[in-house]
Formats: structure tokens, sequence, C-alpha cells
């Protein structure tokens, strides 16, 4: 069993282990949100030999089966850290207590504190072993960064300076839906192909989004932090601005980390100076 906190998340999981079993006799069922679950029931009523899923979808079958995974013998906790910032540690409590067999737990997480650590300890019966990076919570080394003080006024007619600056995939970063909404509103008016990904958009529409930035029909997507649990391909992006400062300070790398090639920037920005400037931080490959 595979535990992921976003639906792309699980969805992208599922389909890399499909294509990893494509020739072996494994099969492989996705429980998450935004599918019919009466599909999901007649899938999980196989016993497939792998489940991916979300907490919360996984409860909800849960509810109806209790046996559902008395055979699981290994859990794969994904973003761990994140798990818990978006509120599914009950739920992981419960799908804890139906485990019916002894099983090898895997947690990966960004970042470990007291809280993922508790979690851990309730899912692993012997003390857990911890391999980290002493790296990990940190930028790649060829990210430089450095800082602009711009005055509040003068920030959107910035942004189209950067927006213009770069010619490949731009990924902007809002803390709410509303920002996103304004933002995209903004940057329509101005002529520019772009895609807006947040909590309250359908599953399908956030699925068409990725889908036509990776294929290069938009160049921009407008995002809240949803995005930053989505792998892309690093090639479609050139180009991260972070227009609101994260909630997490471990979402800022999660942020960053969108691309792995070309040049990279990133622009967060929070309120100094009695509000009268805003102070975006800025880092270029």
């Amino acid at each position: 069993m595979v535990l992921a906190p976003s639906r792309e998340m699980a969805q992208q999981i599922h389909k890399v282990f499909l294509d990893l079993c494509a020739e072996l006799p494994v099969s492989c069922s996705l429980v998450i949100g935004g599918i019919p679950s009466a599909k999901q029931s007649s899938a999980l009523k196989k016993n497939p030999r792998l489940i991916i899923g979300t907490p919360g979808r996984l409860n909800d079958h849960l509810v109806g089966n209790k046996q559902l995974l008395q055979n699981v013998q290994y859990v794969v906790i994904d973003e761990a850290d994140r798990m818990l910032d978006m509120g599914f540690a009950p739920q992981l409590e419960n799908i804890q207590k139906t485990l019916r067999t002894k099983t090898q737990t895997l947690m990966f997480s960004a970042s470990f504190n007291p809280t993922v650590e508790a979690i851990a300890q309730k899912f692993m019966s012997k003390p857990p072993l911890m391999i980290r990076s002493a790296q990990a919570e940190k930028p790649v080394a060829s990210l430089t960064q450095k800082v602009l003080y711009i005055d509040k006024f003068a920030k959107n007619d910035r942004r189209l300076d950067e927006l213009n600056a770069t010619k490949g995939g731009v990924i902007v970063f809002c803390g709410k839906p509303g920002s996103c909404e304004r933002m995209g509103q903004y940057l329509e008016e101005y002529g520019y192909s772009m895609g807006l990904i947040h909590g309250g958009q359908s599953q399908g529409h956030r699925n068409r989004v990725v889908r036509q930035f990776r294929e290069g029909e938009i160049r921009i997507i407008v995002a809240t932090d949803l995005l930053s649990l989505v792998e892309l391909m690093p090639s479609s992006v050139d180009c991260v601005i972070n227009f609101d400062l994260p909630f997490q300070a471990e979402d800022f790398h999660r942020r960053i980390g969108r691309t792995a090639s070309g040049p990279i920037l990133a622009s967060g920005c929070s309120h100094f100076f009695s509000g009268l400037s805003d102070t975006n931080v800025l880092q270029k490959r």
C-alpha cells in the first residue's frame, strides 16, 4: 500500500507502477477522490497486489470493507510531513488500526520534526531507521539568491518584466485560490497563455492544465502549493515565481524543486518596511 497526500501525486505513482509492472502479473488499484467510488470498489474486490491512494478516500472504502487491508505487508507513506500539514493524521491512524499482519513501513519526508516522528512511532513497531541526506533541506548548489526591494505598486510591472524575460514554461505560486484567480485574470488581460490549479477546481480541470503545460499548449501555470506536490518534466519548467511566500518554510524548496534544469527564478513576497515595500527573493540558476 502506497499513501500520498494529493490525488495528483497518487496518480503519478500509479502510472509509474503501471509502467514497471507492464510485463508482470501484478495488479494495481488507484484509490483517490474524483473517480467514481463504485469503480474503485469493484477493483479492490479483486484483491490487487498494489493499492495506491490518498488516506481520505481509502478510509471511505474501509467503512464498508474492514478487511480491505488485512493482507498488506508493506506500507509506504510518501511526503509524510505534508500528510500532517494537510490534516491526514486521523486517517493515517485509522488505517494503521485496520492492518492485521506484521508490516514493514517506509516513510518519505522532506523535513523531520517531532510530529512526523510521532506518526513514525505509531506505524513502526521497532525504533525506526532514519536515512537522511545532510543536504536534504538545502537548495541545489547551483542556485544563487538575491533580494530585491520593490515598492508594492511596482510589483505587477516587475512580474511582467520577469515573465517577458523568460522564454520557457513558468510556474507562479500564490497563497490562496482567490489570489490565483486574480493573478490568472491579470495575466490573461495581457495575452499570456496560462492555466490555474488550486483546490477549488475539479480533478479533470487540474489534470488538463498539467497536460497542456507539459505539451507546451500553455506557458504559465498559476497555482497554490497543491502544484508543489506534482512532478513535472524538468524540461517543461524554466522559471518558478513565488508571488506569495509559502505558509511552511519547507514548501519553498518543494516549489523551486519543480525544475532541475534550465534557469530557475523564484520570487517570494512578504511585507516589510511597514508594508510600503515588498521583498522579492529571487533564486536563479
